[in-house]
């Protein structure tokens, strides 16, 4: 009788050879609909859930991603903080995920100049730890709005709020994007703020280390920056343009 499949995966396991996904980090979603003017909670059964404005989030993490269509093929990137830091290249084709390439984010952009950066928030929502994209011209209004305010504050130390929603159009396509405000954190809220920020912080660096790891197997030595992004995210600020991507 053959072995079973649990226990080829045991040999390969004992082997070192075990090809296992990188960790995830248990979320929920919220979807922006650029179209509509329109944000939606993806339950964890997948049921769509209609948010109202003003929303309030709190923002615990915000990463970088750099995303594009290449030959009408998905690519994107791992999760990053820092410039410096080698991040991994994949692609989406007939249902399957393959890496690329990988290389810092400057020099991924220089080799694939379709590569659009986004951010992508870790969030608080009535108690949920939520995942949001931010790009294009809703990215270019965040950007807008942390920069005014005090530079000496993170995102964490107040509550960002979907305030409103601006409309813009480019030729024949027209789309809305999400505005923001903000208000104080409460002396009620810094608890949970600072427990889920703690444990969203140990989950990303998990993360993190994986693909590092994973990155020495390949020959790539991953890097630690010594300075990280600006609160702003100055580093992708100079490729918003709502005429690349609209919403």
């Amino acid at each position: 009788m053959p072995i079973s499949k649990e226990q080829r995966d045991s040999l390969a396991t004992v082997a070192g050879e075990t090809n296992t996904r990188g960790p995830r980090i248990d979320t929920l979603a919220i979807k922006w609909d650029g179209v509509n003017g329109e944000l939606r909670k993806v339950a964890s059964n997948g049921d769509l859930i209609p948010l109202k404005l003003p929303l309030e989030l709190t923002f615990l993490k915000k990463r970088n991603v750099l995303k594009a269509y290449i030959n009408d093929v998905s690519h994107f990137t791992s999760e990053y903080e820092y410039t410096s830091t080698i991040i991994n290249l994949f692609k989406y084709d007939n249902g399957k995920t393959t890496f690329v390439d990988a290389g810092t984010p400057p020099q991924l952009r220089a080799k694939y100049p379709e590569l659009k950066g986004t951010i992508q928030a870790y969030v608080l929502h009535e108690g949920d730890l939520c995942k949001i994209e931010i790009k294009g011209a809703s990215l270019k209004s965040y950007l807008t709005f942390t920069d005014e305010l005090d530079r000496g504050l993170k995102s964490f130390q107040y509550v960002t709020i979907v305030s409103g929603i601006g409309s813009g159009k480019k030729g024949a396509v027209s789309y809305k994007f999400m505005e923001f405000a903000h208000r104080d954190l409460e002396e009620a809220e810094f608890e949970e703020v600072k427990t889920r920020l703690d444990g969203i912080t140990k989950e990303l660096y998990e993360v993190d280390k994986f693909y590092a790891e994973k990155n020495l197997t390949r020959g790539e030595a991953p890097v630690v920056a010594a300075v990280p992004l600006s609160e702003e995210f100055d580093e992708v600020t100079e490729e918003i343009d709502p005429s690349d991507i609209p919403f």
